[in-house]
């Protein structure tokens, strides 16, 4: 019996040189502080998680950092595999592992190492605020969220309504999200989740006095417009600069295209601000209905219509 209880001794010894524990099932094994679970392995989850719900934000988040070509900081694999599974879907099979090799008494180094992406809205959050402002306010983008779907995409969708409202109450998870102490706005990727660009408004619109050299911190910014806009500029440069084929065309400015995006986010604007008006006398019994039309007015009058919200 002690020959055997000899044997047992020896090969559980051998086994310990080897590193053969399995930190996964005993995380709080001293010897598991310098596991890190394998690259392939968090892979894995994550496409199994994506494979399973591809609307997740953590699944938008890593194609962005695919294009982006990062992979440290927020877009570490295993920080992206903890997001989704230590906040946003723990009880999906993809998480089984990492809640395992994670748990409250491990003493992995690899998990408090993670950089979770702060204020990150969960996927249910961030659906039901989209679903709140399309019953509100019925958008083109509406249609790819009447159900969550591959289409729902639900952090992209969001952020783009919410680049555009986001003085709505719904995107106030968007505002934390986007915040200057966030380590998302900041990164490589932002551009990528916001389509944000660092261009002005287009005040007192008209093409032949287009000027968007100008920037004022206080001005809001609109990506749609403006993209459109830069997108037009960009085809019309790279042909002057480039092309060799004297059959083609060179390109127009689109105006219609532009007139009519400018349109679409006047009535935006025009959404909000009666909004506002009908809070502020619901709640602050505030009655100064005029001021907010005239700011607006300010703001957003054309050459076409001067006061595009009657006083």
């Amino acid at each position: 019996m002690k020959f055997l209880l000899n044997i047992i001794f020896f090969i559980c010894l051998i086994n310990l040189i080897k590193g053969e524990i399995d930190c996964i099932t005993h995380s709080n094994d001293p010897n598991c502080f310098n596991y890190e679970y394998p690259l392939i392995n968090i892979i894995t989850d994550i496409n199994r998680l994506c494979g399973s719900m591809p609307y997740m934000p953590i699944c938008s988040i890593q194609k962005s950092c695919i294009r982006a070509k990062s992979s440290n900081g927020i877009c570490n694999q295993f920080s992206l595999l903890g997001d989704s599974c230590s906040h946003d879907m723990p009880g999906m099979s993809g998480c089984n592992n990492y809640k395992k090799l994670c748990s409250k008494d491990s003493v992995v180094k690899q998990c408090s190492n993670v950089q979770s992406i702060k204020n990150l809205p969960k996927t249910m959050e961030l659906f039901s605020s989209i679903k709140s402002i399309c019953n509100e306010m019925p958008m083109d983008v509406c249609e790819k969220c009447i159900k969550l779907s591959f289409n729902c995409e639900v952090l992209p969708i969001y952020s783009s309504i919410c680049l555009q409202m986001k003085d709505m109450p719904q995107c106030y998870n968007w505002t934390k999200l986007c915040s200057q102490s966030g380590n998302l706005l900041h990164s490589s990727i932002s551009s990528g989740i916001f389509n944000k660009l660092s261009f002005i408004k287009i005040h007192r619109w008209s093409m032949d006095t287009l000027d968007i050299s100008k920037y004022n911190r206080t001005e809001r910014i609109f990506p749609n417009l403006i993209g459109i806009i830069a997108h037009q500029l960009w085809k019309i440069i790279c042909h002057k600069l480039f092309n060799t084929d004297e059959s083609k065309p060179e390109p127009k400015f689109e105006q219609k295209v532009i007139e009519t995006e400018l349109l679409n986010l006047i009535e935006t604007e025009k959404f909000i601000t009666l909004k506002k008006i009908k809070h502020d006398e619901a709640i602050l019994k505030n009655t100064n209905q005029d001021l907010h039309k005239y700011k607006f007015n300010k703001a957003w009058q054309t050459p076409a219509a001067p006061n595009p919200l009657p006083i």
